[in-house]
């Protein structure tokens, strides 16, 4: 159980790093936050698959935390969370709320993690190590990770300097995750794409996301 614990916490740094290169706030951090362990056991579709109990279901919602929460360092102070913070605090939020699920739900709900992430799924180290990729593909991933971040940040500049609609940012940033997935997808052999196909066990048709 602990080390489907410690895989699962693990997926939600894809969704922390997001938001540390996108500022933490509006719509990057509301996409970001979609790919949370957390977002996902909110979902109608993702609890049904689980087959939560009404008790586990007022348990999840007593953890989420309130509109607003956790953009600021004490609760009124205003101050912006560092990017460690933030992951900080969403490491012990999802901690918690894999305490609520039994041992089947915790390994189902890091399967439907991994198909939500898809390939970006291999940014993690755990996932690396269980895929066994070499130190050549990990700096392939590393260097394209790291151009996606400059381009977010490029990205959100433009928007504080007025050269682009700040409802412009999703849509860029969406094209900008496509070319991502699709480009790590190429540093995966045939064999490892088929492992991390499996890991993420039995294919689940996640429904139209809610904004």
């Amino acid at each position: 159980m602990k080390r489907w614990i410690a895989l699962s916490i693990a997926l939600l740094a894809l969704a922390g790093s997001a938001l540390a290169q996108q500022g933490g706030r509006g719509q990057g951090m509301r996409r970001g936050d979609q790919n949370s362990l957390a977002s996902l056991l909110r979902r109608a579709d993702v609890q049904a698959e689980l087959g939560l109990t009404d008790e586990q279901k007022t348990k999840l919602g007593e953890l989420a935390p309130q509109r607003g929460q956790g953009r600021g360092n004490g609760g009124g102070g205003g101050q912006q969370m560092s990017a460690e913070e933030r992951r900080a605090q969403m490491a012990e939020r999802e901690k918690a709320t894999l305490a609520i699920l039994n041992e089947s739900q915790q390994k189902r709900v890091r399967e439907l993690s991994l198909q939500r992430a898809g390939t970006r799924a291999i940014v993690r180290e755990d996932v690396q190590k269980e895929l066994g990729l070499s130190s050549e593909q990990v700096s392939k991933i590393n260097s394209l990770t790291n151009k996606q971040r400059e381009a977010n940040q490029s990205l959100m500049e433009r928007a504080r300097n007025g050269e682009i609609e700040r409802n412009q940012i999703a849509e860029i940033m969406q094209k900008n995750d496509k070319v991502l997935g699709d480009e790590l997808g190429k540093i995966l052999t045939t064999a490892q794409a088929e492992k991390l196909r499996a890991m993420g066990g039995k294919p689940f048709k996640f429904a139209a996301d809610e904004n």
